[in-house]
């Protein structure tokens, strides 16, 4: 008898359970020096400084006061960025599209370090992976799904793979293609551990570490002699130690993820691919379930993506479960979007919904 088959989405309130901030948290720490960082504290410094004074020119921003949302501050970037207009007389597109560079490098971070592995989250991957045919489609950049889905306590690896051309950039499999087996992990914003190479347009993934930001792909020396830092830290970030150049050709390598922005740019092929995945997996899973994800404003085109799976549906026997935590707001865009009802929609967070419904859920109280 063939399992049921079950799409997992997951938004920044999954990764919340693992220690990490969620989106709307993450301005509050944007200008902050992080904790554990890949470069020296004066380079970060610098970094924050630039950014502070952006939102100070831009946002009439004060120590203290509400920061921008990240849809904001992405968004005002990317328009003017992307459309080669100044964003008033100082920031020209080439600074914007260096701030753009430095904001990603500070909330990769902010994603990546303070994870920690969380049982009931494990225990939850694994019962879904033995009870559904699983495919999980992710809006985060972090890893915390790959570092749940490792093998963990008395519960077998579960394995997974990107599908998508990847390849592994070190280790014995180092220039080759990851295998795919086990389920498919679908990150349509892209992830921490993916670099990419501009020239022969390979995608490299690395496992369970953040690849993007441990090799500085979204630093360039060039955009701190912008904002005239002094040469001695330039210097620094030029003699960065970490290899970057691409196994294949030798092209130094990049970050591509889409931001959060209004505005998200899905330039190269390969998020192309990650889409259409993205779809196939949604049109044929029988349950959706939303963890964490409060199907922001500023995600209309994952909103459409949805819809169209939803609709493009040959078996119309479709049902979806949204677990939250005190989101009334999210509920209520559920509740139009899909016309869901309050029995379809969990408010008392992530691990009560494991401890008190999961079990339910496993047989069968779709």
């Amino acid at each position: 008898m063939s399992k049921p088959k079950l799409a997992l989405i997951l938004g920044s309130g999954f990764s919340k359970d693992a220690g990490l901030p969620t989106t709307a948290g993450i301005p509050s720490k944007f200008l902050a020096t992080p904790d554990n960082k890949v470069l020296k504290d004066e380079l970060e410094n610098e970094i924050s400084n630039i950014l502070r004074r952006f939102w100070i020119k831009v946002f009439g921003y004060r120590d203290g006061a509400i920061p921008p949302s990240l849809e904001d501050h992405f968004t005002i970037l990317d328009l003017a960025a992307n459309s080669g207009h100044h964003l008033g007389n100082y920031y020209s597109p080439k600074k914007l599209r260096a701030i753009r560079r430095m904001s990603i490098h500070r909330v990769f971070p902010l994603v990546t370090f303070g994870r920690r592995k969380r049982p009931h989250i494990r225990k939850m991957l694994f019962l879904l992976d033995k009870k559904f045919e699983l495919s999980i489609v992710s809006l985060n950049w972090d890893i915390v799904a790959e570092s749940h889905l490792e093998k963990y306590s008395d519960l077998p690896k579960i394995h997974f793979y990107y599908p998508v051309k990847a390849y592994a950039l070190t280790g014995q499999l180092a220039r080759a293609l990851w295998p795919h087996v086990g389920i498919p992990l679908i990150k349509v914003h892209g992830s921490t551990n993916w670099v990419y190479c501009d020239a022969c347009r390979r995608i490299y993934a690395g496992r369970v570490a953040s690849t993007a930001l441990n090799r500085k792909t979204f630093l360039e020396p060039d955009d701190f002699r912008l904002f005239d830092v002094k040469a001695e830290l330039t210097a620094q970030l030029e003699e960065l130690s970490d290899d970057r150049d691409c196994p294949h050709c030798g092209t130094v390598l990049a970050g591509r993820v889409a931001t959060f922005s209004y505005r998200k740019a899905f330039s190269i092929t390969q998020f192309h691919t990650i889409w259409e995945r993205a779809h196939s997996a949604l049109r044929n899973a029988d349950i959706w379930l939303f963890i964490g994800y409060s199907m922001p404003e500023a995600d209309y085109e994952f909103k459409h993506l949805l819809k169209s799976a939803q609709l493009g549906r040959r078996n119309k026997n479709w049902t979806a479960k949204v677990v939250l935590k005190g989101d009334s707001a999210a509920e209520k865009r559920y509740k139009n979007f899909f016309g869901l009802t309050s029995k379809q929609v969990y408010q008392f967070g992530l691990s009560e919904w494991i401890n008190t419904t999961l079990d339910k859920f496993i047989e069968g109280d779709y």
